[in-house]
Order: C-alpha cells, then sequence, then structure tokens
C-alpha cells in the first residue's frame, strides 16, 4: 500500500498580507484604506459542534503589519446567541471565539497563540516541541 503524500498547508491556506498603506487606529472598525485593499480570509474550521468541519456560519480575517505591530481583523457572522460558558482568562477553547496561531519558523512545532472570546475573554499560550 502506497503512502498517502503530505499535503503542502502552505499552499493550500496561503494568506498574502500586505503592509499597511496608512495609519491603523485599534478602534473596532475596519474604515481604514488598508482594510479595503487587504485580501479576505475566509475558509476557516470550527471545534464545536462538530470539530474541523467548515465553520458555519463564515469567519472573514483581514491581516496587515507596520514596523512594529501585527494587525488582525475578524469579522464574526452569528446566526444564533453567542456561547459563554466562562469568562476566565485562558479558558478559551469552550466559548464562542477566534484564535490566531503563529509559528513564525514555520517549524510546525513551536508557535505562539491568542484568542478572543466573542465577550471579549482573552487567551495567550506558547506551544513548543518537547523531546
Amino acid at each position: 500500500m502506497a503512502q498517502e503524500s503530505e499535503i503542502d498547508y502552505k499552499l493550500q491556506f496561503r494568506y498574502n498580507m500586505q503592509q499597511a498603506s496608512d495609519e491603523i487606529i485599534v478602534d473596532g472598525l475596519i474604515t481604514e484604506q488598508t482594510w479595503q485593499e487587504a485580501e479576505v480570509g475566509s475558509d476557516f474550521w470550527q471545534k464545536l459542534p462538530y470539530y474541523a468541519e467548515g465553520a458555519n456560519p463564515k469567519t472573514e480575517i483581514r491581516l496587515s503589519y507596520d514596523d512594529n505591530n501585527l494587525y488582525v481583523v475578524a469579522k464574526c457572522y452569528q446566526e444564533v446567541d453567542i456561547l459563554v460558558r466562562s469568562l476566565k482568562r485562558d479558558e478559551f477553547w469552550d466559548n464562542d471565539g477566534i484564535g490566531v496561531v503563529l509559528d513564525p519558523m514555520n517549524s510546525r512545532t513551536n508557535s505562539v497563540l491568542f484568542g478572543l472570546s466573542a465577550v471579549g475573554v482573552q487567551w495567550d499560550a506558547t506551544r513548543a516541541h518537547s523531546n
């Protein structure tokens, strides 16, 4: 039996981020020209109620950067009431929310994770390969 080839996720889920073309004001609005020009990412998976199925309703993200910051905009469409199981910091994955995983060395073993629930609960963590 032949071994299945490994999926090249870098090609399948590529997002082309551009440097900000104007000053980004972090105010919850996406009125800057940078956001109008940014590529929209929308092919995401959900954890609940069905793990690894396409997210429904959809979520759209936009990314940009300047000399000092990485900017992430998420537009999360909601058709039912928001699910809130906990308001404790770092109890993220059982709530409606969004997370960002950064793997700047593309190692697939070490990363930093940041998340925000639909009601503003923050979450962060590191992931490191251990021998």
